[in-house]
């Protein structure tokens, strides 16, 4: 398999948990995300770039990708 292949699924899994577990409504949000996505995107960019374990490094950017995909998919439901 392909990093580039599972980088596409876990952004597309992100969206899913968006959907499947929404945020409440009184939730703090920054430009329309949820607060606390924010720093788990922060985090695992952080420890993707500074791993020196490359099972970690892999774990950390794929875990990048769908904390970002989740982003996304939160960004539009809240402006619905």
């Amino acid at each position: 398999m392909k990093l580039r292949y599972l980088e596409q699924y876990y952004y597309g899994e992100g969206p899913m948990g968006a959907r499947v577990l929404p945020v409440p409504p009184s939730t703090i949000r920054w430009l329309g995300i949820p607060r606390h996505r924010h720093r788990g995107f922060v985090e695992h960019l952080f420890r993707w770039w500074n791993s020196l374990n490359p099972r970690a490094r892999a774990f950390h950017r794929l875990s990048s990708w769908r904390v970002l995909g989740n982003i996304f998919e939160a960004w539009k439901l809240g402006r619905q």
